[in-house]
C-alpha cells in the first residue's frame, strides 16, 4: 500500500521523489506506534519505522520491486515480533 500505491501517486502529483517517499513513511510509522506498549516504545517504534519507511521507499525507487521489502518484512515480524512472544510464552 505504502510503497506498491501511495508512493507512486505522491511522486506523480507533487513531482517530487523526496515527497513521494516521505508521506508514506510518516503514514508507515503512524500505523505501527500502534504496536507499542509504553510512551517510549511509541517513540522508538515510531522513530524506526519511519526510518525504515525511508530505506524501503528508496529501495522500492530504485528496483520497482516489491518482493524484497515482502520478504524484508516477514523476516523483521518473525524476528521482533513471534520470536519474542514465543520466548515470553516459554519462559
Amino acid at each position: 500500500m505504502y510503497r506498491g500505491y501511495a508512493q507512486n501517486k505522491f511522486i506523480s502529483k507533487y513531482k517530487k521523489v523526496w515527497i513521494g517517499i516521505l508521506i508514506p513513511s510518516i503514514g508507515f510509522a503512524l500505523q505501527h506506534i500502534v504496536l507499542a506498549v509504553s510512551l517510549q516504545g511509541a517513540l522508538v517504534y515510531g522513530v524506526a519505522f519511519f526510518f525504515w519507511g525511508i530505506v524501503s521507499g528508496i529501495i522500492y525507487l530504485k528496483q520497482k520491486r516489491l518482493l524484497p521489502l515482502i520478504i524484508c518484512h516477514f523476516i523483521v515480524n518473525l524476528a521482533f515480533g513471534i520470536l519474542p512472544l514465543v520466548f515470553m510464552v516459554v519462559g
